[in-house]
C-alpha cells in the first residue's frame, strides 16, 4: 500500500492497515505482482530531503454537540497556523452561525483550515450540499480524498518549506507526492 493513502484500522492484528481510496501497490505470494499503473513516478525534478515540519498545528474532529466554546478554545491556540478539521461524511458541518464565524475569524488571521472527511473512504465534496456551502465561505480548503494522517503532515510539510508555504491553499489542494487525487 501506498503509505501516505493508508490508515491503521487495527491495532494488535498483521493485516492492520487499510488503503481504501487507493489500490494496493503490490500483492505479495509465491511472487510479488506489481500494479505498474498506479505506482507513483515523481516529475522530473532533482530529489530533495525536507526535513522541517511545523508542529503549530492541530486536529479538529466535529461531533454532534460540539459546543462554541470549545472550538474557541481550540482555533485560539497560541501560535496556531494551521487546522485539520474533520467533517461527516462528504465534508459538511454544522451550520450554526458561530461555527462559520470562528472560521472567518481564523481565516482573516492566517489560520489555515483543511477540510478532511471522517470517513474511513471517499471524499470530500465541499460545497455539494447546503451543510458544506459555509465552508468555503469561510476559507476553508477541501482535503478531497485525503486521510486524516496525511493531511496533518502535509499541513505541518506545506508551512515549514518552500517553495510550498508561499501558496499554502494550492498547495493544499493538488497532490505533492501521490497522497490525494
Amino acid at each position: 500500500m501506498r503509505g501516505n493513502r493508508s490508515k491503521k484500522l487495527q491495532s494488535s492484528h498483521f493485516d492492520a492497515f487499510l488503503s481504501e481510496n487507493y489500490p494496493y501497490l503490490a500483492e505479495a505470494g509465491i511472487s510479488i505482482e506489481f500494479n505498474e499503473s498506479v505506482l507513483y513516478s515523481p516529475a522530473d525534478k532533482p530529489f530533495k530531503i525536507y526535513t522541517k515540519l511545523d508542529s503549530n498545528v492541530l486536529i479538529v474532529k466535529l461531533f454532534p454537540g460540539i459546543t462554541k466554546e470549545v472550538v474557541e478554545c481550540l482555533f485560539n491556540t497560541r501560535g496556531l497556523k494551521g487546522v485539520v478539521l474533520e467533517t461527516f461524511g462528504s465534508g459538511n458541518a454544522p451550520t450554526d452561525v458561530w461555527l462559520e464565524d470562528i472560521l472567518e475569524f481564523a481565516s482573516e488571521k492566517g489560520i489555515v483550515v483543511l477540510n478532511v472527511s471522517q470517513c474511513i473512504g471517499g471524499t470530500v465534496f465541499q460545497g455539494r450540499y447546503d451543510t458544506s456551502r459555509h465552508l468555503e465561505k469561510s476559507g476553508v480548503i477541501s482535503g478531497k480524498n485525503i486521510t486524516t494522517e496525511a493531511a496533518i503532515t502535509k499541513l505541518m510539510f506545506v508551512l515549514a518549506n518552500k517553495p510550498f508555504s508561499e501558496n499554502v491553499k494550492a498547495s493544499l489542494e493538488d497532490s505533492i507526492r501521490g497522497e490525494m487525487d
